[in-house]
């Protein structure tokens, strides 16, 4: 859902800017592809540039619209293709900078809730929407493992049982965070244990 609304936000903006003749599915021609197809090489990597050239082909050959098959046929060469993304790491002591005491939030549960995201984000390599949807029943501390409950592709390739290890040096700061996040929430009259979410975020009415 996303990525076609990014989509369809792209074909907008150079509906807007003259580039293309219509947004409209049925009615897109060769020439519309193409201002599509230049926008995302300019703006995308490759793999992107592929997977969204893939779902507007998919709507236009749903429509009954063949431009974006011709134009895959005659520029071949130019089309984009997924391509393998380098593996970002960062060095020892930028983790134990991010993991020290040197820096905090004024708000000390924020601070607490922080560094405990960074610990398991640098030792579990889950994505963000993983760990943020995480459940506190998801942490196991004694087998120092979270389960990815909210992976990407839930419901397609994905099942939500899958178990990722945290690797040591997480501990302390998830410790800290689970002692703090207790006290937070009995602050507030409400039952640690009970509330879902690993990473709570509690409304002004209560909520």
């Amino acid at each position: 859902r996303r990525k076609f609304r990014r989509i369809h936000n792209i074909l907008q903006e150079l509906r807007r800017a003259g580039a293309v003749s219509t947004t409209s599915p049925r009615g897109m021609t060769e020439q519309d592809v193409l201002q599509f197809l230049g926008w995302c090489k300019e703006h995308l990597d490759c793999s992107t540039s592929a997977k969204y050239m893939r779902y507007l082909s998919e709507v236009l050959q749903a429509a009954g619209n063949g431009a974006s098959l011709k134009v895959q046929s005659k520029y071949r060469r130019h089309m984009p293709r997924n391509t393998q993304k380098p593996v970002q790491t960062l060095a020892s002591d930028r983790v134990e900078r991010l993991l020290s005491c040197d820096w905090s939030l004024e708000d000390s549960f924020l601070d607490a809730l922080a560094k405990a995201a960074i610990a398991l984000y640098l030792h579990t390599g889950l994505r963000s929407g993983e760990l943020r949807n995480a459940r506190l029943r998801d942490l196991d501390m004694d087998r120092m493992e979270i389960t990815v409950s909210h992976p990407k592709g839930l419901g397609s390739w994905a099942s939500g049982t899958e178990v990722s290890p945290i690797m040591t040096g997480a501990e302390l700061c998830v410790a800290v965070y689970l002692e703090a996040r207790k006290e937070f929430l009995q602050k507030h009259g409400l039952d640690s244990d009970a509330i879902e979410p690993l990473f709570p975020y509690l409304k002004k009415d209560g909520r």
